[in-house]
């Protein structure tokens, strides 16, 4: 299991330190022989180090990685710190998508044996200096480029969906606008109906969280280009393990959800809830 904790981060890097002095160490070896590392679960250690990418194991025998070297070397509070920054980027677990809240609101729902991890990397130290400062952005900054990544990821599937959707409604091949340009203002190009060759351009929005939390981002560009289609399609897709629903929208649908600029305030991004149309989702044979 890969877990932080401050045993496990003392254990990790004499585990490395001893690889080091020796050259070459056997990681599978100390596994069997032991189920501790200086009082911590071997496991856990094995885990963690394996998945922090600190070293690199062929064939039963570890090598210390480029990174697992420089962890080796010492383990003050900068090498702290490069190993709390490893885990964050390595490890699932839920909190971490609150480090880009800042600081104090995400750390109160951390676990406490991060807490203590933090707190013995001088990381939650006030006032914070710019050392402190520079390592939480950047930890923000990772944690936003992931769940973009994810997010981007997750789009496309509901973009894929719906290009099958939409070949099997009209019997035409749709258009895979967005992934050739992401200046058009949708993601689809279909047609109106197989009788009805009309275009229509289709923005899809795409979500894996409960419909009772999720959202769908429109930007502003993306609606100016909907209110200006004589036909235009917002298709809601929710994904939920192997079930996918899809709730087929139109700019009337949408459009008492939409701000209204005021005075010489511009709105840029609307976030409309799914629950708002949980009535319209459709359950679709996979």
């Amino acid at each position: 299991m890969v877990r932080l904790s401050p045993g496990i981060l003392v254990s990790s890097h004499n585990v490395l330190r001893k690889m080091k002095e020796h050259e070459s160490y056997d990681i599978m070896t100390q596994y069997a022989r032991s189920r501790s590392i200086d009082g911590t679960k071997t496991v856990d250690v094995v885990d963690t180090i394996r998945a922090c990418e600190w070293i690199l194991v062929i064939g039963g025998t570890a090598r210390l990685s480029p990174r697992g070297v420089q962890i080796a070397s010492s383990f003050d509070n900068i090498t702290k710190r490069l190993m709390i920054g490893d885990y964050i980027r390595s490890s699932t677990e839920s909190w971490i998508s609150l480090i880009p809240r800042g600081r104090k609101e995400c750390v109160q729902y951390f676990p406490p044996d991060v807490q203590a991890c933090l707190k013995g990397a001088g990381l939650l130290v006030t006032p914070v200096p710019d050392d402190v400062v520079l390592w939480w952005d950047q930890q923000s900054q990772a944690v936003r480029k992931e769940q973009e990544l994810s997010a981007l990821e997750t789009g496309r599937i509901g973009e894929k969906f719906t290009l099958e959707y939409e070949r099997e409604r009209t019997g035409v091949e749709p258009v895979w606008k967005s992934i050739e340009s992401n200046l058009a203002g949708y993601d689809v190009l279909s047609i109106v109906e197989r009788n009805n060759t009309a275009r229509l351009p289709i923005e899809v929005k795409t979500s894996e969280k409960s419909i009772a939390v999720a959202e769908a981002y429109i930007t502003r560009r993306e609606w100016d280009v909907a209110v200006e289609a004589a036909n235009h399609g917002f298709y809601f897709w929710h994904i939920d393990g192997s079930q996918r629903r899809l709730a087929v929208l139109s700019v009337s649908d949408l459009k008492q959800h939409i701000p209204m600029d005021e005075g010489d305030g511009l709105w840029q991004n609307a976030a409309i809830p799914f629950e708002v149309f949980s009535d319209r989702f459709v359950l679709l044979n996979n």
